[in-house]
């Protein structure tokens, strides 16, 4: 295998914002107060000796479409690229400023893109080798949508549901890829592609949540490295499960990070399984994807006398079940919202970079783990990671079988029924076109 022109660039530069700015990872905003810890942009840049593409993974909860649908074009006229070949993936941590409140942090923020891209184009070196590994993170990873013993599906059950509880929703996800790129007299730049949700260190202080720790953990465990966490389908999945038995922690750093430590040490066993992918090449593109709403006027009486049964403070009246009330409630705001937006669609994008056997596919929103699944299964690539809230905070993405079954997200959603078989196809045929 001839590597002769491989190439490959590292960067990190801290994003850390202002004392202030909302953070939208709540159920309300908050202002935060204090930096836990900072917050980085990542950047990984490859190249062929003719072509480069930059894959950019910043600890934010999501970038919204308006800045997704421009700022890659930007960053990539900025470093002398197609816009094809720029990929922005968040991690989403919940701990992170809404850039929609701050005009002149996104500001900033976009120049430090920039800045990141240009740096990690600057830092290539030939590459070595590309090796890689996949294998079941067992325990840290659980799906947050559990059956009921009458038939109900409950997302994130607590209290007399607990003595109700069959069993998981869905089968669960708790595979780890891990990439390894060995270059020439430089640090290895090491990936690892792993879902679940970053929301676990509260509060009103800016934190990378677990990725964070993650990173340093694995910098620490292996030595001369650069460590980049890509986070996969997590719509639904979470690092603590639910049951009678199970012991919880609450939310703080001391579950973000321990669990962060405990997932670098699972990684940092992978690295003497690893194997080469024995591929070259480089491709980048993207393929465009329409996804349909719920919004129908005719749906929107029921949705507003719902929520004035709620402002009236009669819930029990939308549902005895509270949770199943505060379920139904949230898709009335969602189609509230569709309706004064009337918005019947979301026109989006899946976003791809292939780099000798690794393919990296972004897809908007939070995709369940069954999309990762499909596009995994389906690849022609050795290995491949599917990112979500690469191409904008769309919201969940559950599948047809979740709506179905109901939960939060299902009701939650602002898009119909089939819209993670349509992004899973689109990503199907992305990856088979490059």
């Amino acid at each position: 295998m001839d590597m002769t022109n491989y190439t490959a660039g590292f960067s990190r530069l801290d994003v850390t914002p202002p004392l202030g700015i909302p953070m939208k990872g709540a159920w309300q905003p908050k202002a935060a107060v204090g930096v836990l810890d900072p917050l980085y942009v990542n950047a990984v840049a490859f190249g062929d000796g003719e072509n480069a593409a930059v894959l950019l993974v910043l600890d934010s909860l999501g970038l919204y479409e308006s800045f997704c649908d421009s700022w890659p074009a930007q960053i990539a006229e900025h470093v002398g690229l197609p816009a094809d070949s720029i990929i922005i993936h968040c991690t989403h941590t919940h701990t992170a400023p809404d850039l929609a409140e701050d005009e002149m942090y996104a500001s900033w923020l976009l120049r430090r893109f920039k800045d990141a891209a240009f740096m990690a184009l600057s830092d290539r070196k030939p590459v070595a080798d590309v090796r890689w590994t996949e294998d079941q993170a067992k325990g840290m990873a659980f799906v947050r949508r559990y059956r009921l013993n009458n038939g109900t599906v409950i997302t994130n059950p607590a209290g007399h549901y607990l003595d109700m509880l069959v069993g998981p929703a869905c089968e669960n996800d708790e595979s780890m890829r891990l990439i390894r790129i060995l270059r020439q007299d430089a640090p290895e730049i090491v990936m690892v592609n792993f879902q679940s949700h970053p929301d676990n260190v509260s509060g009103d202080k800016y934190s990378a949540d677990y990725p964070g720790y993650f990173r340093n953990k694995l910098e620490q465990l292996r030595e001369n490295i650069h460590c980049v966490f890509l986070e996969g389908c997590q719509g639904q999945m979470v690092i603590q499960g639910r049951g009678k038995d199970v012991v919880r922690q609450p939310a703080g750093f001391e579950r973000a990070s321990q669990y962060g430590y405990r997932l670098a040490e699972v990684a940092s066993r992978l690295f003497d399984r690893t194997v080469s992918t024995d591929t070259v090449g480089l491709t980048f593109g993207k393929k465009a994807v329409r996804l349909l709403t719920k919004w129908e006027p005719s749906r929107m009486p029921e949705a507003m006398r719902i929520l004035q049964l709620h402002d009236e403070g009669r819930d029990p009246e939308i549902h005895p079940e509270q949770k199943i009330a505060n379920y139904i409630l949230a898709e009335a705001r969602q189609l509230k919202k569709l309706d004064a937006e009337k918005n019947a669609y979301c026109d989006t994008y899946a976003c791809g970079i292939t780099f000798c056997g690794l393919a990296f596919v972004g897809l908007p929103g939070e995709p369940f783990n069954e999309i990762g699944k499909q596009v995994r299964k389906n690849s022609k690539f050795p290995v491949t990671c599917v990112l979500c809230q690469s191409n904008g905070a769309v919201g969940y993405i559950p599948t047809a079988e979740a709506h179905d079954q109901g939960g939060y997200e299902a009701y939650n959603t602002p898009y119909r029924k089939g819209t993670a078989e349509l992004l899973a196809d689109t990503a199907d045929a992305l990856l088979a076109s490059l």
